[in-house]
């Protein structure tokens, strides 16, 4: 879902907008796989262990949610470097800001 706002702060138009991502712990954690801290799971734990396998469909599925996931991230910072450079090229006075918030 997408949530967007549009305020004005010093002269300087801005626009953010949201996008809320359902996600799993599938691409926090594989079967096994203990969080980095020991304790519990944060915003630094990834699946790193799921692989695709033919003879096992659940880490086929961990694996997918896990890339999926990380290929979301890559986007949104690939559309915030490229507004901030179309932004600057056309010397307009706004800032447009894509936010992500993952919720397992």
């Amino acid at each position: 879902s997408f949530h967007s706002e549009v305020y004005s702060e010093d002269s300087r138009e801005r626009a953010r907008l949201r996008l809320v991502l359902t996600s799993s712990m599938a691409a926090v954690r594989a079967t096994n796989q203990t969080p980095l801290n020991g304790k519990y799971y944060t915003y630094r734990d990834w699946n790193t262990l799921s692989k695709l396998d033919v003879e096992n469909w659940g880490s086929c599925y961990q694996w997918s949610k896990a890339e999926s996931e990380k290929k979301a991230w890559e986007m949104i910072q690939s559309c915030n470097n490229r507004w901030k450079k179309e932004q600057q090229q056309s010397n307009i006075n706004a800032e447009t800001m894509l936010e992500m918030v993952a919720l397992c």
